[in-house]
């Protein structure tokens, strides 16, 4: 580990080493904050390093991938305070990540930094603060919010100041970890539509910093939509796993020992979130080793069927993505959660076009003009209603019977309860309607088998 030298405090000239060394703004402002120094590693000077480049406009979009719990989001943070210090009036950034807590302790932050008596020394001390928007009086500040949250207020940078830095933005973890691959497609259409287009110029650089967590994540989708900057320098991507040659990012976050355990206790999450490497795991249930994974699937048609009700929502819904194979259905991916009724149908198309479905079958009772007009350009295919069939989560599809799922109707639903006892209560009582309903109707009476895998 790479230790900064102490700051000697008397022989400095405090503004201008705080207005022109980013390593030192961060390490003073730390200190005062916190009553203990900022620790530095290789990592977290790389990173600093390349928010020095951000700002001299080295890059239009910098994209890093780093495991949890490295202290990216303080050094962010950092990062937009030491530009407005540096502009004072003349730095905009926007702030974006998933979860309120983490905007409220970005304006807490703030609004301590520049109340340090040598910062409050540089601009105004009088701020304004809104649910939203947290400014100095000179007009300088930072705009933050919730990816899928409100996004109109103070745009990024200055429309005249194209050829200098005048603010970023930044994206911060832009989902949990546990978000489903629909969750992840409504981020990532929520970041083209409205986030990208926050930049008061063209020269607006955009940082991203998260872990991987899927091939379909924001930082995949970035990595494609903008695959021709990568190429040519305008963008960097910058992979930092937890375990390269040997050696961890960092022996105190994640000791070897650590490392391995989570390598045995959960694959995917060593793979995607601490060894960027994403897998394209589709479903959270397909993790359980009784279910293969499956993999690549080519681009071939596929249907999506689904239940719920968009009414309500207080039941769970459940989408299912499957496709032809010989005599037999795959399963392509499967999406189960609860979705607020306004962003069901949107939810339902980007399952649908992430998995090249273009027809959806819908229980009957379901289906109306406004359902058919909502889902546009999906095709709707009705099938009946099967009333009185309860089952429970993915494993009420059915129990793996000589690598085949095998679908259980109301009739088996004792025995598949016992089978379901082996599984945590909250997996056992995750109780939803008729996934099978269609799957029923169209497979088992037509003597069609679903399989797990290829």
């Amino acid at each position: 580990m790479e230790d900064k030298p102490e700051i000697d405090i008397e022989h400095l000239d405090i503004q201008d080493k705080l207005e022109n060394d980013f390593d030192f703004f961060v390490s003073f402002v730390h200190i005062r904050l916190e009553n203990q120094e900022f620790i530095w590693s290789p990592y977290n000077r790389k990173l600093a390093k390349e928010f020095v480049n951000v700002y001299n406009q080295k890059y239009l979009v910098l994209l890093i991938n780093i495991p949890p719990r490295l202290g990216k989001t303080i050094l962010l943070t950092y990062f937009f305070a030491w530009t407005q210090y540096k502009l004072s009036k003349r730095a905009y950034n926007n702030y974006y990540t998933y979860a309120d807590i983490l905007v409220e302790k970005l304006y807490s932050t703030m609004e301590k930094i520049f109340k340090i008596p040598e910062i409050a020394e540089r601009v105004d001390t009088t701020f304004k603060k809104r649910k939203e928007d947290f400014s100095n009086t000179s007009a300088s500040g930072i705009y933050a919010t919730t990816i899928l949250g409100k996004t109109t207020g103070m745009g990024a940078g200055k429309k005249e100041d194209e050829d200098t830095f005048s603010g970023a933005i930044g994206i911060d973890d832009s989902n949990k970890a546990s978000d489903s691959v629909v969750r992840l497609a409504s981020t990532n259409r929520a970041v083209k539509s409205a986030i990208l287009n926050r930049k008061n110029n063209a020269k607006v650089p955009i940082i991203i910093i998260a872990q991987r967590l899927h091939k379909l994540d924001l930082s995949g989708y970035i990595l494609d939509l903008y695959e021709d900057w990568f190429k040519d320098g305008r963008a960097k991507h910058i992979k930092m796993p937890v375990l390269r040659d040997g050696r961890s990012i960092s022996l105190r976050e994640y000791p070897l020992e650590l490392i391995e355990l989570e390598r045995k206790k959960d694959e995917a999450y060593f793979y995607c979130q601490l060894q960027q490497e994403p897998l394209s795991i589709t479903g959270k249930y397909f993790k359980d080793s009784i279910f293969n994974i499956v993999e690549d699937i080519p681009k071939e048609k596929s249907i999506t069927i689904l239940y719920f009700n968009p009414e309500s929502a207080i039941e769970p819904i459940v989408f299912l993505a499957v496709k032809k194979a010989g005599a037999d259905m795959v399963i392509v991916d499967y999406f189960e959660d609860k979705i607020e009724p306004s962003s069901f149908f949107s939810s339902l198309i980007d399952f649908s076009i992430l998995n090249n479905s273009k027809k959806v079958y819908i229980p009957k009772s379901l289906v109306n003009k406004t359902v058919i007009q909502k889902l546009k350009p999906l095709k709707v295919e009705e099938v009946e209603d099967l009333p009185n069939v309860e089952l429970s989560a993915f494993y009420s599809v059915g129990l793996l019977e000589e690598g085949k799922i095998i679908l259980k109707d109301n009739e088996n639903s004792i025995p598949l309860k016992e089978e379901l006892k082996l599984f945590p209560q909250t997996e056992r009582n995750y109780v939803v309607k008729a996934v099978v309903t269609a799957l029923e109707i169209l497979f088992i009476k037509g003597g069609g088998r679903i399989s797990s895998s290829l």
